[in-house]
């Protein structure tokens, strides 16, 4: 049994609540925490299910059937993206657990005195699991009027602001 949750496991503590997690050298204008203000634009039907406690948030995998490159703009970003995501995906029981995962050839290399995966390997099943357990809420940080986010998610709709605390609510 793993000692260190995996992606499956994590909704079973705190499962009402969203999780803030920053990179450990996040900048302090990059960092989130409840007072940060958030607005998500949508059509005027969603915000009718929301006043009437009923949303559909969809699964990450659901949103990259019609996006391929959903998720995965920081990899597109920061080409070394994975060298963050090291120090979760090596961990002993994340590595074998990603490992019985991975529906690929897997590719090892000599760390130490371990033979260990390698890491964008671990990485990308890391991204490939999490999108099947993870659901996705889309709310933008930019408050200000974007054309380009109402053309997208709000035509005929509502633009509702709000702040990261409010939206994890209590």
């Amino acid at each position: 049994m793993p000692t260190h949750p995996t992606p499956a496991d994590q909704p079973s503590r705190n499962a009402s609540r969203i999780k803030i997690l920053n990179w450990p050298n996040a900048k302090k204008e990059e960092s989130i925490d409840d007072k940060m203000p958030l607005v998500r634009y949508m059509k005027l039907e969603t915000f009718l299910l929301l006043l009437d406690n009923r949303l559909f948030i969809p699964t990450l995998k659901l949103l990259q059937g019609g996006d391929r490159l959903e998720s995965r703009i920081p990899e597109k970003l920061c080409p070394n993206y994975w060298k963050k995501m090291q120090p979760i995906v090596a961990d002993r029981d994340h590595e074998q657990w990603l490992l019985r995962m991975a529906r690929r050839p897997k590719i090892f290399r000599k760390e130490g005195s371990r033979l260990m995966a390698d890491p964008k390997l671990l990485t990308e099943i890391w991204l490939e699991e999490l999108a099947k357990r993870r659901c996705v809420w889309c709310w933008n940080r930019s408050t200000e009027q974007i054309y380009a986010m109402w053309k997208l998610y709000g035509d005929r709709g509502v633009a509702v602001l709000s702040t990261v605390g409010s939206v994890r609510g209590p």
